[in-house]
Order: structure tokens, then sequence, then C-alpha cells
């Protein structure tokens, strides 16, 4: 009896390296994403903390003053350069997941095809061997060989 061969198999073997390689893509851009949110967290909290500290402090001189605003507007501006950078890798996040599931579905389109194949094949080799059984049988029990 010979083996099964999937004829796309080597079709098969290619979706399954890109779809791991999607994987890979998609797991680094989520840990870039999460360390984005992270930084932008911390600059959210530190921004609070001045604020906090500045509202604690009470007087504060003309030249503090100053240093503290123009420290807090660069802080603002971490703030909207942190979000803007987090919403680009949640888009990128999302296209490659968009990917990743495309490519996910595209072998298991293969995947089903092999299984059918495979049950086709089967099914023939079942029915092939039945019907030498039966030949074998039939053959003899002409002769007489066969005793029951």
């Amino acid at each position: 009896m010979k083996t099964y061969r999937f004829k796309l198999e080597s079709v098969l073997n290619f979706r399954e390296k890109m779809e791991e390689l999607l994987k890979k893509e998609f797991s680094a851009i989520r840990g870039e994403l999460k360390k984005e949110e992270e930084r932008l967290e911390a600059i959210v909290d530190l921004y609070k903390g001045e604020i906090d500290e500045l509202l604690e402090k009470g007087e504060l001189t003309a030249g503090e003053l100053g240093l503290y605003r123009d420290y807090m507007a660069r802080l603002k501006d971490d703030i909207e350069e942190g979000k803007r950078v987090v919403e680009l890798f949640e888009k990128k996040a999302e296209g490659k997941k968009e990917e990743l599931l495309e490519a996910k579905k595209n072998k298991k389109t293969l995947d089903v095809l092999k299984g059918k194949g495979l049950k086709r094949y089967m099914e023939a080799e079942t029915r092939n061997e039945q019907a030498s059984l039966d030949e074998y049988n039939s053959n003899n029990s002409r002769k007489g060989v066969f005793e029951e």
C-alpha cells in the first residue's frame, strides 16, 4: 500500500511558515505597543506629580514659575508625542492582526483540502482492499480451498 501524498504539501508548508512569521511579527509589535503605553503612562504620572508638587509648594518666584511653565509644556509635548506613537503602534498591530487572520484562513483552507484528500484516499484504499479480499475469497471458494 502506497502512502498518501498531498499534492499541495509544499504550499501548505509555506503557508505554515508565513503564519509563524506573522505571529512573531505581531507579538513583537504588541511588545513595542506595551512598552510605549508604559512609557506614556510614566510621563502622564510624572506630569500629574509635578502639578501636585507645584500646588503644594504654593509660592514661586518669577524665575521658578517660568522654569515650571517650560518644563510642564515639555511634558505636555512628550505626552502628545507618546499618544501619537501609541496610536501608530495600535494601527500597526491591527494591520498585522488582519494579516495573521488571513494567513490562518489560507492555511486552514489547505488543511481542510488535505484532510478531504486523505479521507478520499483512505476510502479508496479500503475499497481496493475489500475488492482484493472478495476476489481472493471468490477464487478460493471456487477451488474448494476456502473452508468455513
